[in-house]
């Protein structure tokens, strides 16, 4: 028998009267459970799979850090240029003093308007109900998001592993000893840039080297300094054209002490203008090595050194090795005070006078309570990915001599 819509009806079921479905039928009931925990479910099992991932390094490494990533990193990168000539700037190694908006800060800002929109379409309409569960959806959205663009690469082996490097405790006689050698590298390199008027005296060709480090203002000397990298050990990352760029929020970012984000939803490798002249090289480089895909911080900060210092010129040869030679200083200085201040002394009067410049020129740019918090957000999203906070940054000593044994 036919139903009046055209529909056949079941055998002994008056024509045109709705059909009871059998107790566990699926239909349109069953999508409610699923409605209901998905909002729930989804930052949970983004949470789970990150955990996943970190007991299985040689997967992530061999599947993903050097197979997925990549790939879609690439193909985020190209809609990054294309921004980065819309917006007229150089496509590789664009101004890192010029402040303009990229692609990242663009996203964030829609992202954030068609969010908060629909927070108050959902409060409306379903209350406390509705707000959490577009906060959960939203959540778990972006979590995925972001471990299948770049946040596995937290996972992946460790970089000692890929350079063969033998990482173990160091005595404060090795931390001296590597502190005097960085220091010595570093008068080397202050004597280039100073040139051989300057370097013919102790302590010459300051403004020299000033003026040498002032006019380092784009990213082409960290970009061309990775793309001899990759090309003297394949190893070391994916892309020969990283995108950097001086973001608009640069003043926002030296307040909260931070010199330079790496943008995975974009690829774009985000370095404070108005940074210490000093630092602007490692930085570029450090946040290059993000791009790359090596996400710890320590890496990072190991990889910006090794390759601003061995394929730079001179002025990132110098930025790379004071980077480096702070850190190492520190160390020196929790270990052994007395071998600190002995070194220090003995310390070059140039270095010293430029990081003197660099400590004034950070604490002009920073603002205490900004900065306050702004570590203490970073502090947790390191922990949460598996790093020792914010003190993961110093790590990068034990990787510098380990290299140097």
């Amino acid at each position: 028998m036919s139903r009046p819509d055209g529909g056949a009806s079941p055998a002994g079921a008056p024509a045109g009267r709705p059909v009871a479905r059998p107790s566990g039928t699926p239909g349109a009931s069953s999508a409610g459970p699923l409605r209901r925990w998905l909002p729930l479910a989804l930052p949970a099992s983004a949470v789970g799979a990150a955990l996943l991932a970190r007991a299985a390094p040689a997967a992530v490494e061999e599947w993903y850090a050097r197979g997925a990533y990549p790939a879609l990193a690439e193909l985020v990168a190209r809609a990054a240029r294309a921004w980065a000539g819309v917006a007229g700037a150089p496509v590789d190694g664009g101004s890192l003093t010029a402040p303009r908006a990229s692609l990242g800060e663009v996203t964030v800002a829609l992202a954030g308007i068609a969010l908060v929109a629909a927070l108050v379409v959902a409060v409306r309409r379903r209350g406390v109900v509705g707000l959490a569960r577009v906060v959960g959806l939203a959540l778990g959205a972006i979590l995925w998001l972001f471990l299948g663009l770049w946040g596995f690469n937290y996972a992946r082996e460790p970089l000692r592993d890929t350079l063969g490097l033998q990482v173990r405790p160091a005595s404060s006689d090795e931390l001296r000893a590597a502190a005097v050698e960085l220091a010595r590298e570093l008068s080397h390199d202050l004597d280039d840039l100073a040139g051989p008027a300057g370097a013919a005296h102790a302590g010459g060709g300051v403004e020299r080297i000033r003026g040498a480090l002032e006019s380092a203002l784009s990213g082409l000397g960290a970009a061309t300094a990775w793309t001899a990298a990759i090309s003297e050990d394949p190893a070391l990352g994916w892309t020969r054209r990283p995108v950097l760029v001086a973001p608009l929020a640069s003043r926002w970012l030296s307040a909260a002490g931070i010199s330079g984000v790496f943008g995975p939803f974009t690829q774009e490798c985000h370095v404070a203008a108005g940074l210490p002249a000093l630092d602007r090289g490692f930085v570029a480089c450090h946040e290059v090595a993000h791009a790359q895909g090596w996400a710890r911080e320590d890496e990072a900060n190991y990889l910006a050194y090794r390759v601003g210092v061995r394929h730079g010129d001179a002025a990132l040869r110098v930025s790379g090795r004071a980077a480096a030679l702070r850190h190492v200083l520190g160390a020196l200085r929790r270990a052994d005070r007395v071998a600190f201040e002995e070194v220090l002394a003995d310390l070059d009067p140039r270095a010293l006078e430029l990081f003197e410049a660099r400590r004034r020129v950070v604490l002009e740019l920073r603002v205490e309570a900004v900065a306050s918090a702004a570590q203490g957000v970073n502090d947790a999203y390191l922990r949460g990915n598996g790093q020792d906070g914010v003190a993961s940054y110093g790590r990068m000593v034990d990787l510098i001599l380990a290299e140097r044994r």
